[in-house]
């Protein structure tokens, strides 16, 4: 573990709480009643008091109720990196408990908690809870006991309180500024799609010199296949570059997902497509579903992708078609049928009505709509950037706390030393007092 600053000292999470408790078993099935947190609720200092569920009233409950200052730490979660991450419990105006996924930590009188909330989620202390994760039928976990035995880090009380001062100065400045680039980036967003627009929706005084043709009519539409995995000579050694519709979330492909052999091509569907074809993603996970990119690779595709060619007559349409497509990515999903996960297929792809602008037109459009759309994505290429600064930085302010240098030291402060031996002798004295005294015997 890491040297600590003058006054500090290392300590058990254990030693300085009065309890931990895992939370109610009960499961929340009313749509009213007692607010019980859901296990999302809690991240890395953050307690998201909007995630809850309810349950109905009963006195056993009672004592789970949250306060202000509790910590609240994760036991249970399908992603190990959220398994034990804390967050403390704000000031409250109802009454919230919490469940058996998650554990209460209540701290001794002398700790401030709005530091060891900090404390629990970095360096050191991190960790070690991330070393003593579980897995047990398909759940990430962590015990009490492991809890308990987790390294803390403990400034004197008054530096404690320094340090979270200054935090949620400069914290707050930081939060300030990220909130501006991601107005920032909300709004290129709008701009982008306005330019898109555009392209799907001409001005009323120019729409009687655009036609409206079918996708099907400017290209050629097919697709690819998986092939069948069990089978090595498929896959082993292959040279033929094989994409799938994870790669269409980039505006072009240069890499593909894996390699599928000669025999592969041979004995199935598969076709090597050319670059500069378009790819659609017929479906997909979350937003893939209706996305376009343009292959710069010779590659074969799986089934979930719609490969468009266009062919020669419409060659000088090609750029524009990219982006006529990619404004309509909204229509495009709402074409999408089936049940639980609504697909597109061949026949849709190619029903897509795309508004053509006078072949004379078509250059200086796409010209004009790819320079402002380059210019949108440099911009937010520099929010995207000063977004990772940002993070960074919020990582040299904790690392500054833990290094003793984002506050003064004050030696006047009362060693945290000299807390930790006090808590120990008044633990000592009261175990003590605790133990019956043996009758005297005589003789």
């Amino acid at each position: 573990m890491r040297e600590l600053p003058p006054g500090w000292a290392w300590t058990t999470f254990g030693e300085i709480i009065d309890s931990l408790r895992n939370g109610i078993s009960a499961k929340p099935y009313s749509e009213q009643g007692l607010a019980i947190l859901k296990i999302s609720a809690v991240r890395p200092m953050n307690l998201r008091i909007e995630e809850r569920r309810h349950l109905e009233h009963a006195a056993e409950y009672n004592s789970y109720r949250l306060s202000a200052g509790d910590l609240l730490f994760t036991r249970y979660n399908g992603n190990p990196t959220l398994v034990g991450v804390g967050a403390m419990v704000p000031e409250l105006h109802e009454t919230l408990v919490y469940p058996d996924k998650l554990i209460r930590a209540q701290l001794k009188p002398g700790f401030h908690a709005p530091f060891f909330e900090i404390a629990v989620n970095y360096g050191d202390s991190r960790q070690w809870v991330q070393s003593r994760v579980r897995t047990t039928a398909g759940q990430c976990g962590i015990s009490g006991v492991d809890l308990k035995s987790m390294p803390v880090p403990v400034p004197p009380l008054a530096e404690q309180r320094r340090i979270v001062a200054e935090i949620e100065k400069q914290f707050t400045r930081l939060d300030n500024s990220i909130s501006t680039l991601e107005a920032v980036r909300e709004r290129l967003r709008v701009y982008a799609g306005a330019i898109l627009s555009a392209l799907s929706h001409p001005s009323p005084e120019s729409c009687h010199s655009w036609t409206t043709r079918k996708l099907r009519e400017l290209a050629d539409i097919g697709t690819g296949s998986t092939p069948y995995r069990g089978n090595e000579e498929f896959w082993r050694a292959g040279t033929i570059p094989w994409v799938t519709s994870t790669a269409v979330n980039r505006p072009f492909i240069d890499e593909p997902q894996d390699f599928v052999t000669e025999v592969a091509l041979d004995s199935t569907v598969l076709k090597i497509y050319p670059a500069g074809t378009l790819l659609m993603a017929m479906y997909g996970e979350g937003k893939t579903r209706g996305k376009i990119s343009e292959l710069r690779i010779n590659a074969t595709i799986n089934q979930a992708l719609a490969a468009i060619q266009i062919r020669p007559e419409w060659s000088d349409y090609r750029e524009y078609v990219k982006l006529a497509l990619t404004s309509a990515y909204d229509q495009i999903r709402r074409h999408a049928c089936g049940g639980v996960q609504p697909n597109l297929n061949l026949g849709i792809v190619g029903g897509l009505d795309i508004c053509l602008p006078p072949r004379e037109r078509v250059a200086e459009i796409t010209e004009e709509a790819t320079r402002q759309l380059t210019e949108a994505a440099a911009v937010d290429s520099t929010v995207t950037i000063a977004l990772t600064c940002a993070a960074r930085l919020r990582q040299a302010i904790l690392k500054k706390v833990f290094d003793g240098k984002l506050v003064a030291q004050d030696p006047n402060d009362e060693p945290a030393s000299v807390l930790l031996e006090r808590i120990r002798a008044a633990r000592v004295h009261a175990s003590a007092r605790r133990t019956p005294r043996k009758p005297e015997v005589h003789a």
